[in-house]
């Protein structure tokens, strides 16, 4: 009985953490990674966006270099900035796009919203504002355009929102805010790389990473088993029908195809010669 009292105790120590003015400092730079993330692929449309673009870009990365100059502006300033962005989508569309390019004008206004909410002091229920509009314009491209890049950049897209989700429910478990001065004005780059490194844990970031890539996994396999449903024969009379061109030659042709062919009225061949000759 002596033996075992005596016996040493194991000490549990408790693994480091980031403190809330530090996770505050972590969700901005998440939120303004996952707009730069979103906003360098809209550069490829065809629509008129490369200024909004390179404007919107070059704000959210000098603020990410230097967060600090956030808090010289006035907050009557903050304020102001979405009457300013309503104004400028309806100038937009009156004078640019029209009626008849409604969608470019609004991508336009979403590239401004994405650059107005990446930069300004975020609240809890704004974290899924932002990532919401980058979604927009992660989606836009994706339809637009045709390149395996998309995959690398919605895989990304969806880690940084999960950790940005995650992060912005830390913060939300207390009543307690924050001032921005009170995150923002001891800031150090040098400290908060430093605190980065001494609370990261390799066996729990090893177990968040096999987690999200079998959730990743697990939704191809669901997508791939999803039967696709031929909607457009079967809700036609809601004009869903869209005329596709089809060009060039199948050696394999189903039973499936067959009757596709016997119902399709296209044009299959037009020759415009020129002359009767």
């Amino acid at each position: 009985m002596g033996e075992a009292e005596s016996m040493p105790v194991a000490e549990v120590r408790a693994l480091p953490q980031l403190n809330r003015v530090e996770l505050h400092q972590a969700n901005f730079f998440l939120g303004a990674v996952l707009a730069l993330l979103s906003l360098i692929p809209v550069v490829h449309l065809e629509i008129g966006v490369i200024g909004h673009c390179a404007l919107t870009i070059a704000l959210i990365s000098t603020v990410l270099v230097f967060p600090r100059l956030r808090l010289f502006v006035p907050p009557e300033l903050w304020r102001g900035v979405p009457l300013f962005l309503v104004l400028t989508f309806l100038l937009d569309l009156a004078l640019f796009a029209g009626l008849g390019n409604f969608l470019d004008a609004l991508i336009r206004l979403n590239v401004l919203l994405v650059g107005y909410r990446a930069v300004a002091f975020r609240r809890r229920r704004e974290d899924p504002q932002l990532i919401l509009l980058c979604l927009f314009l992660v989606i836009i491209v994706a339809a637009t355009t045709v390149s395996v890049l998309f995959f690398l950049q919605i895989v990304a897209f969806a880690a940084l929102s999960m950790v940005l989700l995650f992060n912005a429910n830390l913060l939300g478990n207390t009543a307690r805010r924050e001032s921005p001065e009170e995150i923002w004005m001891g800031f150090s780059w040098r400290h908060f790389l430093m605190r980065l490194g001494e609370c990261l844990h390799l066996r729990l970031f090893g177990m968040a990473l096999g987690l999200f890539l079998f959730i990743l996994s697990l939704s191809a396999a669901i997508f791939l088993l999803i039967p696709r449903l031929d909607l457009e024969s079967r809700f036609g009379f809601l004009g869903m029908r869209q005329a596709a061109g089809v060009a060039g030659f199948n050696e394999q042709v189903g039973l499936r195809d067959i009757t596709n062919i016997l119902n399709d009225h296209r044009t299959a061949l037009r020759i415009d010669p020129p002359s009767r000759r």
